[in-house]
C-alpha cells in the first residue's frame, strides 16, 4: 500500500500508513502484523491495512449508534454497545490481534476508558 501524503509511516511495518483515528478512538500502540492474522477458528485477516481501516470506521460509528439507540424507549438495548453485528470490545480485541491497540472514549471526549 503506498504512503498517503501527510500520514506518518509505521517504523515497525514499513508501507502501512498510520491512519487518522476517528472521534472517540485513541491509538495506544501501532505495530501492525503481517497477514495472515487468525482472529478465530474460522476468521482470518488476509489484508491487514484494509481490516484496520474498516474496523476503525466501525469503531468511529459506534458512539453515534449508541446515542441513537439509547435515545429510544428501551434504555437497556444491548445494541447500543455494538457497531454493526460486532460488539465494540470484540472489534477492539481484533484490532489488538492485528497489532493495533486502541482505547474507546465512552464519555464523549472527557477522558479515555479502555475497552
Amino acid at each position: 500500500m503506498p504512503a498517503v501524503p501527510g500520514q506518518k509511516q509505521s517504523p515497525s511495518a514499513p508501507g502501512i500508513p498510520l491512519p487518522a483515528m476517528p472521534p472517540g478512538v485513541r491509538l495506544v500502540s501501532w505495530e501492525p502484523k503481517f497477514a495472515p492474522v487468525v482472529l478465530s477458528r474460522h476468521m482470518t485477516v488476509v489484508d491487514v491495512p484494509k481490516f484496520i481501516q474498516s474496523t476503525l470506521r466501525q469503531l468511529g460509528a459506534a458512539p453515534a449508534l449508541k446515542r441513537l439507540q439509547t435515545s429510544s424507549k428501551d434504555e437497556s438495548n444491548e445494541m447500543s454497545y455494538r457497531s454493526g453485528n460486532w460488539s465494540v470490545s470484540t472489534l477492539v480485541g481484533w484490532m489488538a490481534l492485528c497489532g493495533v491497540r486502541v482505547e474507546i472514549d465512552q464519555q464523549n471526549g472527557e477522558g479515555h476508558v479502555s475497552e
